[in-house]
């Protein structure tokens, strides 16, 4: 996995969009987890998911944000994410959001830790390959 820049991740997403191949989108975001599967849809640095009757759009340009590109078969999953082999060999993307500040982080008796990240991966789906089962 190498971190890439936000142009680099936006020529990805944008081929993706072009392709019109289905991604997997998940993530767990500060105490929630996110899946969903649908296409992209490109506008002026943001990227948008559609899935089914929503999805959500993620602005590409803000500040803080890092990027990381996965070769096919290299991405680092967890194991209680359902994703069947075949889509274990598709290209990925990390996204890690902008850092936001804990009221922990102020706590003077110990030292201080790198803020968490929270994340979304996308993940390219060639294919009609089910994804949850």
């Amino acid at each position: 996995m190498r971190e890439i820049s936000g142009d680099e991740a936006e020529l990805i997403f944008r081929k993706l969009a072009d392709e019109e191949v289905f991604v997997f989108c998940i993530g767990t975001l500060w105490g929630w987890r996110l899946m969903l599967r649908g296409k992209l849809v490109m506008g002026k640095s943001e990227v948008t998911l559609r899935a089914g009757t929503g999805g959500f759009t993620l602005r590409l340009d803000e500040d803080d944000m890092v990027f990381w590109y996965s070769e096919p078969g290299k991405m680092p999953l967890p194991e209680s994410i359902p994703i069947p082999e075949e889509a274990r060999d598709s290209a990925c993307i990390s996204v890690a959001l902008p850092l936001r500040v804990r009221p922990g982080a102020f706590d003077v008796e110990r030292s201080p830790v790198a803020p968490f990240r929270e994340q979304l991966i996308f993940l390219e789906i060639r294919g009609d390959v089910p994804i949850g089962k």
